[in-house]
C-alpha cells in the first residue's frame, strides 16, 4: 500500500468515527460541547474498554454532570477545567474547615488564658484565699488544660 493510499484510508476511518460520534451523541441527546465529542470519540474508538463501558451505561439522555464525571475520571483534556474547578472547590472547603477549627481553638485558648490570669491575680491579691476556693479553681484549670491538650492533638488530624 502506498503512502497516499494509507493516508486516504486513515482519513476515511477518522471520518467514519467522527460521523459515528456525531450520530451517537444526537441519538442519545448529548449536548454538542467539544468536550463531549472528545469523550464519545474516545469511547467509540475502543482504545479504553472501561471508558467505553461507562459511556454505554449512561443510556439515553444522560445528564451533563454524569458525562463530566467520566471525562474527569479518565483525565480527558477537554474536562481539565472542570477537574480544576472541582479541586478548587474542595480546597476552599478544606481551608474553610481548618480556619473554623483554628478560630474555635484560639477562642478556647483565650478563655483558658483568661481563667489562668484570673486565678493568678486572685492568688496575688488574696493570699489567704480559702483552700476550698483554691481547690475548685485548680480543678477547673486542670480540666481546661486536659481539654486544651486533647484539642491541640486533634487539630493536626483535621
Amino acid at each position: 500500500m502506498t503512502e497516499t493510499t494509507q493516508h486516504d484510508a486513515n482519513q476515511v476511518q477518522n471520518a467514519a468515527i467522527l460521523l459515528k460520534v456525531a450520530q451517537t451523541m444526537a441519538k442519545l441527546g448529548v449536548a454538542a460541547f467539544p468536550r463531549n465529542y472528545e469523550l464519545f470519540y474516545e469511547a467509540l474508538s475502543g482504545s479504553n474498554l472501561q471508558l467505553t463501558r461507562e459511556v454505554a451505561a449512561l443510556g439515553a439522555h444522560p445528564m451533563q454532570n454524569q458525562i463530566e464525571q467520566i471525562g474527569v475520571k479518565y483525565h480527558l483534556s477537554g474536562f481539565a477545567a472542570i477537574a480544576a474547578d472541582t479541586i478548587r472547590a474542595d480546597t476552599a472547603r478544606s481551608i474553610s474547615a481548618v480556619s473554623h477549627a483554628l478560630k474555635d481553638s484560639i477562642a478556647k485558648k483565650e478563655v483558658f488564658a483568661a481563667m489562668l490570669r484570673s486565678f493568678i491575680t486572685r492568688l496575688e491579691t488574696d493570699p489567704v484565699a480559702g483552700m476550698s476556693d483554691f481547690a475548685d479553681d485548680a480543678a477547673r484549670l486542670r480540666d481546661a488544660v486536659a481539654v486544651f491538650e486533647r484539642e491541640e492533638k486533634a487539630l493536626p488530624r483535621r
